[in-house]
């Protein structure tokens, strides 16, 4: 039989394959939303489709999210969602998992392909969150960039701070 450390690293590496293939399924999910939006915001209408659940949304009318400038009501992106808020954080939720699924898959995947991947993700994504005109959406995406950047940076200073106090230790002992 398998020892007990054998059966973790098997019930580990299963459970990793399937957390993978639930960040790849969610990104391709938001990936279509994202292009949806793109798309309606270029088109300036949401046709109704009853196999999606989508209503009609038309920039003329009153009641539709639009941007108003001097010259027209521009048409803020929606998706397959009934709101353009809900579809931005949608997409915030899936550029995080594009960048961590794609974390994950580093050692997996050739590097041009991956980078290639990933780059085209957030293209598609980033654009359908600014054509969503979202700014709650906006500030929450930036707020968590921020936050992964100061863990780095005090994870980084700790790293630091852990080795220099390490040798401070050892040069006090040793005289």
């Amino acid at each position: 039989g398998k020892s007990c450390g054998e059966e973790d690293d098997v019930k580990e590496e299963e459970k990793n394959h399937h957390n993978k293939w639930l960040f790849f399924s969610l990104v391709l999910g938001v990936i279509f939303q994202s292009v949806l939006g793109i798309w309606q915001f270029f088109a300036q209408y949401v046709y109704a489709s009853k196999w999606l659940g989508i209503a009609v949304q038309n920039p003329t009318e009153l009641g539709v999210a639009v941007v108003e400038t001097s010259l027209r009501r521009f048409l803020r992106s929606y998706g397959g969602l009934p709101h353009p808020n809900i579809f931005a954080g949608w997409i915030v939720l899936g550029l995080w998992s594009v960048f961590f699924f794609f974390n994950q898959m580093k050692d997996k995947i050739n590097f041009f392909i991956r980078r290639s991947s990933l780059l085209l993700a957030y293209i598609l994504l980033f654009a359908g969150l600014i054509l969503s005109f979202s700014r709650s959406a906006w500030l929450g995406f930036i707020f968590g960039w921020l936050i992964l950047l100061l863990y780095f940076i005090f994870n980084h200073f700790n790293f630091i701070f852990n080795h220099l106090s390490t040798y401070f230790f050892i040069i006090i002992n040793v005289y």
